[in-house]
């Protein structure tokens, strides 16, 4: 059994929209250049904060091509396509 080696739970963008807060017990302001614009910021957070779902998504569509299964398939890519437009704010 693999064991998780990050901070488990939910992770998800603050109301700042720079502010991720894993498990609702450990919080990062997302990196960004000296000088970034406040969107590259808030783009970096989301991708953070969406790393645990885009992981599980693609363990799920990875499972699935392997079963060769058509419907898992389809159902992991619906997953994975959410998982992404999440990560980039749409």
């Amino acid at each position: 059994m693999n064991e998780t080696k990050w901070t488990p739970g939910k992770w998800f963008v603050e109301s700042d929209g720079t502010t991720v807060t894993m498990a609702h017990h450990c919080v990062i302001v997302a990196p960004a250049p000296d000088g970034a614009p406040q969107s590259e910021m808030k783009a970096n957070a989301r991708l953070i904060a969406s790393a645990p779902d885009l992981l599980a998504a693609l363990e799920r569509l990875t499972d699935a091509a392997m079963t060769r299964d058509r419907g898992n398939v389809e159902d992991a890519l619906i997953t994975a396509r959410a998982a992404i437009a999440s990560a980039k704010g749409e």
